[in-house]
């Protein structure tokens, strides 16, 4: 992947709100565009090592959806770093759906998603 396609699709998880969504949703297996972008991202190891300085922003700031998904492909490059970037979440309060895939969507925090996702009880 080119890093200017790359770098719209980091775009896309920038402006992820309150939905985390790794894989299809629902009975349809709707993909949306974040989760597309996802699993695009993920999916190129040459391009998150190019971008590392921007995921590592992204994991930093902004919404905790965004934070969630850039620690995630952060993790990718560095599992250390994405780790310690989902446990920096942990005690977010802040609202969030989590879509692991199929037909249940988690509603509850930022917090429990990371939590989760590093495969610790709430």
């Amino acid at each position: 992947m080119r890093l200017e396609v790359a770098r719209q699709k980091l775009a896309v998880l920038a402006n992820a709100k309150q939905s985390v969504e790794l894989g299809p949703v629902g009975i349809a297996g709707v993909i949306s565009d974040a989760c597309q972008a996802y699993r695009d991202l993920a999916a190129d190891s040459a391009v998150l090592t190019a971008l590392r300085s921007e995921i590592e922003t992204l994991a930093r700031t902004g919404s905790g959806a965004r934070r969630i998904y850039a620690a995630l492909l952060l993790g990718q490059v560095d599992r250390q770093a994405g780790t310690a970037e989902l446990a920096s979440l942990a005690d977010s309060t802040e609202a969030c759906d989590l879509a692991l895939g199929g037909c249940t969507v988690m509603s509850a925090t930022v917090g429990d998603a990371a939590r989760h996702l590093l495969g610790r009880p709430s």
